[in-house]
């Protein structure tokens, strides 16, 4: 299949669309180097929509008759739940995913440590403060 810009067609449509007809050629259309559409021939026009027609009537067939089935599931459900509806699914994941974000967004506490009493190295200068990190996830260091 080749690939041709837009400008390309504006120079040359009719070269191009012979090389369609009766070349039996497929051309992709593109713009700013992204495909965007395709020159065709009648002949697979026809194919593509025959392919189009088969295949779509089953599937949609099947999609209805899930659907009918899951709507009849739900109401047996509600029916043996004495009316109470579901809760809304998608707002009890917004609320837990919201929690989950704000349990790790927790900033880390720092705490500390000095030593409680004067030693012989505290009065020399040489003692030292012990910092301890302590976040929600549980980290020490």
């Amino acid at each position: 299949m080749d690939t041709v810009s837009i400008a390309e067609i504006k120079r040359s449509i009719s070269t191009l669309v012979n090389r369609v007809a009766f070349g039996q050629e497929r051309i992709v259309l593109t713009s700013r180097g992204r495909p965007k559409a395709a020159l065709v021939s009648i002949e697979d026009l026809q194919k593509l929509k025959t392919l189009e027609s088969s295949t779509a009537s089953p599937f949609r067939a099947q999609r209805k008759a899930a659907l009918a089935m899951a709507q009849a599931v739900r109401e047996m459900t509600l029916a043996r739940r004495t009316g109470v509806p579901f809760s809304d699914v998608a707002e009890d994941l917004r609320r837990l995913r919201e929690e989950r974000d704000l349990s790790i967004a927790r900033k880390p506490t720092i705490v500390i440590t000095w030593p409680w009493r004067k030693s012989s190295a505290w009065s020399s200068g040489q003692a030292t403060s012990v910092c301890t990190i302590q976040s929600s996830t549980g980290y020490r260091g």
